[in-house]
């Protein structure tokens, strides 16, 4: 009598083993079913216009450099003017202008740059120059769905 109630149990651990292992082996099989990454951000251009987009966008980095500094300079001296006791706002206000000042400098460089980076990417059909990029998707663990 133990003898067969020991076979069932057995039997029954081996199906839930089994059963677990196939779910697993099925969940590894569908792992890439998203379409994570995709064509890329310039799926319409040649490889010589990529090439040149990709020297344009390290110029434009390299120009603004200085400029991205300055500003995170600054908001860390804004973030310790709004940190004391009791905040100077005369000062804060003088530190906001020279943030928007720095700001209104990289926004006329990055319209600079995107003017002349029509130069190499031509329109798309859909009349954009460019495709956002393809981001990070849905994510590890979430449905596609």
């Amino acid at each position: 009598m133990q003898q067969n109630r020991r076979k069932r149990e057995r039997r029954w651990v081996s199906l839930i083993i089994c059963a677990a292992l196939g779910l697993m082996s099925s969940g590894i099989a569908w792992a890439g079913f998203c379409n994570w990454g995709g064509p890329g951000i310039y799926p319409h251009l040649t490889p010589r216009q990529v090439g040149q987009v990709f020297d344009l966008k390290q110029r434009f980095m390299n120009d603004t450099a200085g400029l991205r500094k300055n500003m995170a300079v600054k908001r860390a001296e804004m973030v310790e003017l709004c940190r004391v006791a009791e905040p100077d706002l005369a000062r804060i206000k003088a530190k906001e202008k020279e943030i928007n000042a720095l700001r209104e400098q990289l926004q006329e460089k990055q319209w600079a740059f995107w003017m002349e980076m029509r130069q190499y990417c031509p329109k798309k059909p859909d009349g954009t120059i460019i495709s956002p990029p393809p981001g990070m998707g849905p994510g590890p663990y979430r449905s596609c769905w």
